[in-house]
């Protein structure tokens, strides 16, 4: 079995403080149907998302007293709403807004726990480089 970024990064945590976010996720949109891990996806397998992970973000960084300097949520959430005809994506463009590009690395409960444990948040793209 192959150790995943956050698994190997989780040596010697407080155990308190996985399991204080792992009863946030829960209290605010579960409880789920499936065991919460610190490879857990926050938008992807909790369904938190747009204006909720708004508000999951702001619960998490009130509970814990993180800096959140240079987190930027859309970059691992996707907007809440139904735009089939791409019509949000017209009115940026003739708009001229720049859309924040989305983050290759889907939010984990670990990322959260890392965020904790290191007081500031850290890109996990770049803590990897």
């Amino acid at each position: 079995m192959s150790m995943t970024q956050n698994d190997k990064v989780v040596k010697n945590k407080d155990s308190n403080i996985w399991f204080t976010i792992k009863g946030l996720a829960i209290d605010f949109n579960g409880p789920y149907k499936f065991e919460l891990t610190r490879n857990t996806k926050i938008e992807e397998e909790l369904h938190i998302t747009g204006d909720c992970a708004n508000e999951f973000l702001e619960k998490f960084v009130e509970i814990f007293e993180v800096n959140h300097d240079g987190f930027e949520a859309a970059k691992y959430f996707d907007a809440e709403g139904f735009d089939p005809l791409g019509i949000s994506i017209l009115i940026w463009k003739i708009m001229g807004w720049k859309r924040v590009k989305k983050s290759n690395h889907e939010l984990t409960l670990g990322d959260l726990e890392n965020w904790v444990i290191r007081g500031y948040w850290l890109n996990p793209e770049d803590e990897l480089a």
